[in-house]
C-alpha cells in the first residue's frame, strides 16, 4: 500500500503541485476580495456618520473591485498551468483579431458597464430613489454593472439594461426634493357653496396622516355643463404617501359630502321617442 502511494505521488507529483497551486490562487483571490469588501463596508459606515456618503457609488465600487480581483486571480490561475500558459501567450499574440471579435460580441455588455459607471458618476438616480421608467413606477433597489433593478409597488422587479435606462427619458420623483403631489378632481353641483366644499375638503386633508396639510390646496378648474370642478392638490412627503393620501381622501371626501348634504352631480339622460303614440303596440 505504501509503495502504491509512493508510486502514485512520484508519477503525478507535477500535476498535484499544479492543482494545489491553482486551488491556492483561487482561495487567495476570494480572500483578497472579501478583505477589500469588508474594508470598503467598514470605511463606508465610519464615513457615513460624518458626512453624506452615496450608497450607489459604494455599491458599484464593490462590484467593479470584485470583477477586477476575479479577473486577475483567474488570470494567475491560468498562467500557473504550463499547458494553458502557452495557449494564453498564443491568444495574446493574436489579440488584435480577438479584440475585434470580442468587441462586436460584447458590445452591448460593455455599453451597459460604461453606462453603469456613468450612472454612478452623474447620479441621475440613486439607490432608494422613487422613479418612473418604461412607464413603470417603483423604487431603485440596486444598480449593477449591467442593469438597474426597480421594485414596483406590486413587489415585482423591473430589470432594465443600463445602456437603455441612461438614454431613455425617466422621471425621478426623489431628486432634490422627495415631496410629491397627486391631483384629485371632484365635481359639485351649481347650487352648492364652493367655499363650504373647499372647507370640507381641507378639513378631511387635515385628518389624513399621509398628506402635508400646509401644502395642499383646492381650486376651481372648470365650469362644466353639469358641475363645478374642484381640483385638490394633494401633497405627501414622497410619492407613495401622496398616492395613499389621494386614495383615502377620495373615499373620505365622498362620505363627508354625503354627511354635509353637498351634492356631487352625475350625468342624466333624457330619452325622447319620435312616435310616442306607438308605445305599447306590438
Amino acid at each position: 500500500m505504501f509503495e502504491l502511494l509512493t508510486t502514485f505521488a512520484t508519477t503525478y507529483s507535477t500535476q498535484l503541485t499544479i492543482f494545489l497551486r491553482v486551488v491556492l490562487i483561487l482561495i487567495t483571490t476570494e480572500i483578497v476580495y472579501r478583505v477589500l469588501r469588508t474594508f470598503i463596508d467598514t470605511h463606508f459606515k465610519r464615513a457615513s456618520k460624518k458626512s453624506d456618503i452615496n450608497v450607489t457609488s459604494v455599491s458599484l465600487m464593490k462590484k467593479v473591485i470584485r470583477v477586477i480581483v476575479y479577473i486577475v486571480g483567474i488570470g494567475f490561475a491560468i498562467y500557473s498551468i504550463p499547458g494553458l500558459r502557452d495557449l494564453s501567450l498564443t491568444i495574446f499574440a493574436s489579440a488584435g483579431f480577438l479584440g475585434i471579435v470580442v468587441g462586436f460580441a460584447a458590445q452591448e455588455t460593455i455599453s451597459n458597464m460604461i453606462s453603469g459607471i456613468l450612472i454612478a458618476g452623474y447620479q441621475p438616480f440613486r439607490i432608494g430613489d422613487n422613479v418612473t421608467a418604461n412607464e413603470k413606477y417603483g423604487e431603485v433597489e440596486d444598480i449593477t454593472l449591467g442593469h438597474t433593478i426597480i421594485r414596483t409597488p406590486h413587489n415585482d422587479r423591473l430589470i432594465i439594461p443600463n445602456s437603455k435606462i441612461i438614454h431613455d427619458a425617466m422621471v425621478n420623483h426623489s431628486i432634490k426634493q422627495k415631496k410629491s403631489r397627486f391631483d384629485l378632481d371632484i365635481g359639485i353641483g351649481y347650487e352648492e357653496d364652493i367655499d363650504k366644499a373647499r372647507e370640507l375638503i381641507m378639513d378631511e386633508i387635515s385628518k389624513n396622516e399621509f398628506a402635508i396639510t400646509e401644502d395642499c390646496s383646492v381650486i376651481v378648474t372648470e365650469l362644466s355643463d353639469s358641475a363645478i370642478l374642484l381640483r385638490t392638490f394633494v401633497w405627501g412627503k414622497n410619492r407613495s404617501d401622496a398616492w395613499t393620501a389621494t386614495r383615502e381622501l377620495r373615499e373620505s371626501i365622498k362620505k363627508r359630502f354625503d354627511k354635509e348634504d353637498v351634492k356631487i352631480p352625475y350625468p342624466h339622460r333624457t330619452v325622447k321617442f319620435k312616435n310616442p303614440e306607438h308605445l305599447g303596440k306590438k
